[in-house]
């Protein structure tokens, strides 16, 4: 298993901020707008039994049809679009500060994935999917022959 580490970089925040108060000052009206950053992707939690994981998503603002589920061996991908919001006629944004944009997130299962069984449902902006174990992974007793 490989593992990687990323390092916090202060000056990273500091000189986006620099480049926002730039575009500010050179047209106040201007709307600053966040797109996801590579780091940045939507927060889950995994929890896992014998036979069974589930994955929870935030998902606020992303329609489902917008989600692509994928599960391969003991993988799960999920990838969206979260679209930025149309204005009303006459509106004028005046602050975006929600992420928009393409996101993908992938999370190892603890066991394999039967991908028959795998389903999913959006809640309140939350996605839920059950992961079922294979019948081959499945923890199995052995018998102890007398010899």
């Amino acid at each position: 298993m490989t593992l990687s580490v990323q390092r916090w970089n202060p000056w990273q925040d500091l000189e986006q901020l620099r480049d926002e108060m730039d575009r500010f000052m050179k047209d106040p009206t201007a709307v600053v707008r966040r797109t996801f950053q590579p780091d940045e992707v939507p927060r889950l939690n995994l929890w896992a039994g014998e036979t069974e994981a589930v994955v929870s998503l935030e998902i606020p603002g992303v329609d489902p049809a917008d989600l692509e589920l994928t599960v391969e061996g003991d993988v799960l991908t999920i990838s969206g679009d979260r679209k930025a919001a149309e204005l009303p006629e006459g509106h004028q944004q005046l602050r975006h500060e929600r992420p928009t944009g393409r996101f993908t997130r992938t999370v190892r299962i603890p066991f394999e994935v039967n991908s028959e069984r795998t389903d999913a449902a959006c809640e309140n902006g939350v996605l839920t999917v059950h992961l079922y174990r294979t019948e081959e992974s499945s923890p199995r007793k052995i018998e102890i022959r007398r010899s």
